[in-house]
């Protein structure tokens, strides 16, 4: 074996647990050392996918692919890889705080909804998209690998609105949390364009948080006690993870380049656990009410602020 060879395994031997204990550098350089060796992206991926420990959180197969892509992209010349921020929270911050909500349940959550949720399940559809878009926001819902399409997936939220009071249930499971300016897009990988991209994205409102890799429990007492973030919807998926678009009302791309994916998440939120992969701006939730057709339960929204408040107040 070579020598990149050589230093490529043993790289892949020491790749950290997810969860603030710098696995995603560590995949960067999974990719550098991949590069060097001849090895392909997609091996790279199968082979840290292989070899990544089980961490606090789950790393998604997209956030391997991005992270060992810029290495491939650094080893090439293109640009350097922008250092990763220092954690700004002290370690055990993310077990402090779930011992601070420690016992909190959906109804806790519920109970400090600024607006009451008083209403079926199924409505908490449209009264979302009322409550956070304007009429003529334009919204993807659909399934999450669907295309979008103007007039199909993609229609302004007034419309969407109108169809669903209609039909009185909610047949797709997942939205754009936010708006799209309905023109297409160069996709992330180059190949082809899309509707429904992080570059086709119109007004960069609100941040999908979610810790899956942390149980129910933990969760929900996280989201009872966290101070600070301006949470304006919390839906439960009715699975393993409890869905928080915080509002974060960036300017533009720019903006949000800089400060949620280069300081909120790597900085603040993910060494708590949470889901690094989720800091992109076309990132898709749950759409509460929908009744999943795995388990038959229902999407539940569990609280509702449009203007952004933390739930504990």
């Amino acid at each position: 074996m070579s020598v990149a060879g050589d230093s490529y395994q043993r790289c892949l031997s020491r790749l950290p647990p997810p969860g603030g204990g710098g696995a995603h550098q560590a995949i960067f350089g999974a990719g550098c050392y991949g590069a060097r060796a001849g090895v392909t992206v997609e091996q790279v991926c199968a082979d840290v996918r292989e070899h990544l420990p089980r961490g606090k959180r789950d790393v998604s197969d997209r956030e391997i692919e991005e992270g060992v892509r810029a290495g491939f992209v650094e080893v090439a010349g293109g640009s350097a890889r922008p250092r990763r921020p220092a954690a700004r929270v002290a370690p055990g911050t993310f077990e402090r705080i779930v011992q601070e909500g420690h016992g909190a349940t959906e109804a806790d959550i519920r109970a400090r909804s600024p607006m009451p949720i008083d209403w079926p399940d199924w409505e908490s559809s449209w009264r979302v998209l009322d409550a956070l878009y304007a009429p003529t926001e334009l919204i993807f819902v659909g399934e999450e690998k669907q295309v979008g399409r103007i007039g199909e997936t993609i229609r302004p939220a007034g419309e969407w609105v109108a169809v669903l009071k209609a039909l009185g249930r909610v047949p797709w499971p997942k939205l754009g949390v936010n708006p799209l300016t309905g023109r297409v897009a160069p996709k992330k990988s180059g190949a082809g364009v899309t509707l429904r991209g992080d570059a086709c994205v119109a007004a960069h409102r609100f941040a999908v948080v979610e810790m899956d890799g942390a149980s129910l429990s933990d969760q929900l007492a996280f989201w009872v006690a966290v101070p600070r973030l301006p949470v304006a919807a919390i839906v439960h998926s009715s699975g393993k993870s409890i869905h928080s678009w915080v509002r974060t009302d960036c300017a533009d791309a720019a903006e949000w380049r800089q400060k949620i994916e280069g300081r909120l998440f790597p900085s603040y939120l993910e060494p708590m656990g949470v889901d690094g992969a989720c800091k992109n701006a076309s990132r898709m939730s749950r759409l509460p009410g929908h009744v999943r057709v795995d388990t038959g339960l229902v999407q539940r929204l569990l609280y509702l602020a449009p203007t952004g408040r933390a739930v504990n107040g």
